[in-house]
């Protein structure tokens, strides 16, 4: 069994890159919170179903490709989800999970904080047709 990892240990990981990242692409996004949220291993056939999303998309926001999805600001190679890899007769198996430092930015909100802290994004509430609170990004003034 092998696995793919970034190489970033936790002190070294650039929450700025992150937030940027996870903000530029919605569907990284929602990668990055279901795979923190249930701490167990997905495939991406898996991760494409409960999303509802095409395949390709999920590999591109997870490890990245070669048109729509760069590789540094992938989940894995920002140390957020790690792969692992198993071959199971002959074949290789990919499984993504959340790495601890993805695990603790997601608990700790480090993003939210992130971006109250730098005034990248104020979070604004706003209320939708129904009543439900919706949080909005508002940039900032100069």
């Amino acid at each position: 069994m092998g696995g793919w990892s970034s190489g970033l240990m936790p002190n070294e990981m650039d929450i700025g890159h992150i937030y940027r990242s996870l903000k530029h692409s919605k569907i990284r996004d929602e990668v990055f919170n279901l795979v923190c949220n249930d701490h167990q291993e997905y495939s991406p056939r898996e991760i494409a179903d409960i999303l509802k999303l095409p395949e390709k998309n999920i590999l591109g926001a997870l490890i990245g490709d070669k048109s729509r999805y760069k590789k540094e600001e992938s989940l894995v190679e920002m140390g957020v989800i790690k792969c692992h890899e198993y071959t199971i007769h002959g074949y290789t198996i990919l499984l993504f999970s959340a790495t601890e430092e993805g695990l603790k930015i997601y608990r700790e909100n480090t993003l939210k904080d992130y971006a109250y802290n730098t005034n990248d994004a104020l979070m604004s509430e706003k209320h939708d047709e129904k009543g439900e609170e919706e949080l909005t990004y508002r940039e900032p003034t100069s």
